[in-house]
């Protein structure tokens, strides 16, 4: 009776604890976790691709030129955060030809800039296509802009992403 009554008694002890651990992770974001499956995003890219995936989906023989490289320093007590992004010259999409970015966040392709040589054409093909720019699409935020050089761009954005980034940037900086 005793043995029975104490394997009882250690039971819901177990529980607490594991419950108490459970809240304690679920507590903590994951700065570093792969969704899948990932987001569409402009060219045929995919949200969460590591940086070797995204990478090898390059034509053969592109130019790529690292744009930022940025990371925290070694022994920092932060979660992890570093930003990564790539120029690709001469690439193609929509029917032209212009400069596509990779952006990633901790090793996830997090978005997809594209600037084309005719902006106009490439909207119009894009919407030919379907895709109405700007728009929102499950978890892909499109958008097209204008950057500080006057250049005009397409961006693709996993917003699942960019609102971790934020909540990184509000809570560590």
């Amino acid at each position: 009776m005793t043995h029975t009554l104490h394997r009882f008694c250690r039971r819901p002890l177990v529980l607490v604890l594991a419950l108490l651990l459970c809240l304690a992770a679920c507590g903590e974001e994951n700065y570093t976790e792969r969704l899948s499956p990932g987001t569409p995003l402009i060219a045929g890219f995919e949200s969460y691709a590591t940086r070797a995936q995204a990478l090898a989906r390059l034509p053969r023989g592109a130019t790529v030129k690292v744009v930022e490289d940025s990371a925290l320093k070694p022994g920092d007590k932060r979660p992890p955060f570093s930003i990564y992004r790539v120029a690709v010259a001469g690439y193609t999409v929509c029917g032209q030809v212009g400069e596509l970015h990779l952006e990633f966040f901790n090793d996830r392709l997090l978005g997809t800039w594209f600037f084309p040589g005719d902006a106009p054409a490439c909207h119009a093909a894009l919407a030919a296509a379907g895709q109405r720019v700007p728009g929102v699409s499950g978890n892909t935020m499109r958008v097209a802009a204008i950057d500080f050089f006057d250049r005009h761009y397409l961006m693709w954005e996993d917003a699942r992403l960019r609102e971790q980034i934020d909540h990184w940037i509000k809570k560590y900086s």
